[in-house]
């Protein structure tokens, strides 16, 4: 199995509209640091390049694998899609290029505190990230996915940054000595919000430097490279009817219910795709929903059904809204979600089919490329969240 990694930065022109708050009213007039994409590029009887934008979301029909940080600091994606598909070719083709026998792949996983926690009524005393380092015969690079909506900058920022995932990026590769990857996992209800002192660029070096701090390549567990597998799935996802809507009486919900209202008609469901990928015994499973920190919870006990290796990726292969569990009716994240209380459970029940699937098939280390359909539930539009 070959591997290869590179990175460079994006640049877009200034008055465009920016994505991430309902409330930002100003376009785009600057940078205040760099934009950037991280292209993997992995190979074994097939090829698959995984693109990692600095963006709020991913665009429709964007080839390869892309995912979004879920920056709250950069151009709208559908405003910037050409530029967008012109990285994605040009990292593609230099990864490829930079490109050597995968050694190994080494896996972890870690805990921090102060850097976020969750934004609703509860808090928990950490929260759990997952750390690979992929180390082939030309190069050595780092991926952390951390369930954090990377949201220091506020609605009066108008310049675009890569924020807080930035800033990790930078802090362990300083402190490591090698690049690393930041992807974004599930922080539906988790951000800086009770966390942060203010919303500067001086507040994300703080947090930038406490989120390093308790990260060490200690104890990490090797997987062999093998069996390199890409598995999608389709979804349908009820949507709920928006005119049975009240104004919300807490007023941190409003910015929720002024996003369902200013929604098009979305119909009665929403499609989308989800995906396993499989190197040996890793498991990446790639969602484009915002789903709360208990749904990544009981995602992952799923997959610990074929492999203790596992990670849960959001904002990849395209973008949907928050998926609320039930119990979360009248908070801002359930008035900015179009589904229906049903879409947590479909989402599970899908995972489940592959996993099921998965267990068949490990013997062999091949897997079909089948699509599932469920029956009910999901939706798509760009859903500009609160942070």
């Amino acid at each position: 199995m070959k591997v290869g990694y590179f990175f460079q930065e994006m640049y877009f022109e200034n008055n465009i509209e920016m994505a991430g708050y309902i409330d930002r009213k100003l376009p785009s007039s600057g940078y205040l640091t760099p934009l950037e994409v991280h292209s993997i590029f992995l190979e074994e009887k097939e090829e698959f390049f995984i693109n990692i934008f600095d963006l709020l979301s991913i665009p429709e029909g964007l080839p390869m694998i892309p995912i979004a940080v879920h920056t709250h600091s950069a151009p709208r994606p559908d405003c910037v899609k050409e530029q967008i598909v012109h990285y994605s070719e040009i990292t593609g083709k230099n990864s490829k290029k930079l490109s050597s026998k995968l050694l190994f792949i080494e896996f972890g996983s870690f805990k921090t505190t102060g850097v976020c926690n969750l934004r609703t009524v509860r808090e928990i005393k950490s929260i759990e990230g997952k750390i690979l380092v992929f180390r082939s015969e030309r190069q050595t690079f780092g991926v952390i996915c951390y369930p954090c909506h990377p949201t220091v900058l506020g609605t009066e920022n108008t310049l675009y940054s890569s924020d807080l995932a930035g800033k990790f990026r930078e802090k362990l590769s300083s402190k490591f000595g090698f690049p690393f990857v930041f992807l974004n996992s599930y922080c539906g209800d988790v951000s800086t919000h009770k966390t942060r002192l203010s919303r500067t660029s001086s507040e994300i070096e703080r947090l930038g430097n406490l989120f390093a701090s308790q990260i060490e390549l200690e104890n990490l567990k090797i997987i062999e490279p093998r069996d390199l597998n890409f598995e999608k799935m389709s979804i349908k996802i009820a949507i709920k009817n928006i005119s049975l809507l009240e104004v919300p009486k807490d007023p941190r919900a409003l910015p929720g219910y002024n996003l369902a209202m200013c929604r098009e008609n979305l119909g009665k469901y929403s499609e989308s795709q989800i995906a396993l990928l499989s190197i040996g015994s890793l498991k990446i499973l790639l969602l484009p929903f915002e789903i709360f920190y208990e749904t990544g919870l009981k995602l992952e006990k799923i997959l610990r059904e074929i492999s203790n290796f596992n990670v849960v990726v959001c904002y990849a292969l395209s973008y949907r809204p928050y998926v609320v569990p039930k119990n979360y009716s009248g908070t801002y994240e359930w008035y900015a979600s179009p589904y229906s209380d049903e879409a947590e459970g479909e989402i599970l029940k899908l995972v489940e089919k592959m996993v099921k699937g998965q267990k068949r098939t490990k013997n062999s280390g091949i897997v079909e490329r089948n699509q599932y359909d469920t029956l009910d539930n999901l939706s798509g539009e760009k859903e500009k969240s609160e942070g």
